[in-house]
């Protein structure tokens, strides 16, 4: 008997679910030693349920985490590549296709900022910014504070 290595439509379907009626792993919100050892325990309860479905691939917990951190992210990009596309009353880019039912409960699960809180920012490096757009402060001979042109802390060293 063979082994798929492809994810099967059923277990995108039985994921999906899973990850309906858990939201904080769905958007990955445990936080701290308790939610670790939760998320944990959330992750093999449903690779278990993944894998005992016939057809499709087997992976441990953590494939399964990683696959649904990689299919949210391919989501939510090409979510955000139609979203623009239709704000600008531009075409989507060749050969891609409007948003799968699966792919929409996908956004359903991670939330409503899942495409309108992403800012796209661009490179600050990019541009031929003169030196006093940003401020180096030194506080002390050792400690060097880098701000912003608004005076907010960008980090420090």
């Amino acid at each position: 008997m063979k082994t798929r290595k492809q994810v099967s439509l059923n277990q995108l379907n039985e994921l999906l679910e899973f990850m309906k009626c858990h939201p904080d792993l769905a958007r990955g919100l445990t936080r701290g030693r308790r939610g670790k050892l939760h998320s944990v325990k959330s992750w093999n309860s449903c690779a278990k349920k993944l894998n005992a479905l016939e057809d499709g691939t087997t992976k441990d917990a953590k494939g399964w985490s990683k696959y649904w951190c990689d299919w949210k992210y391919r989501v939510r990009r090409r979510a955000l590549e139609l979203s623009v596309a239709n704000e600008n009353n531009r075409k989507p880019p060749d050969g891609m296709i409007p948003l799968s039912r699966l792919e929409e409960g996908v956004l359903s699960v991670i939330g409503d900022n899942a495409i309108d809180g992403v800012v796209i920012k661009t490179d600050p490096l990019a541009n031929d910014q003169e030196e006093e757009d940003t401020d180096f402060n030194m506080s002390n001979g050792n400690t060097a504070t880098f701000t912003d042109d608004i005076g907010k802390n960008i980090f420090q060293f």
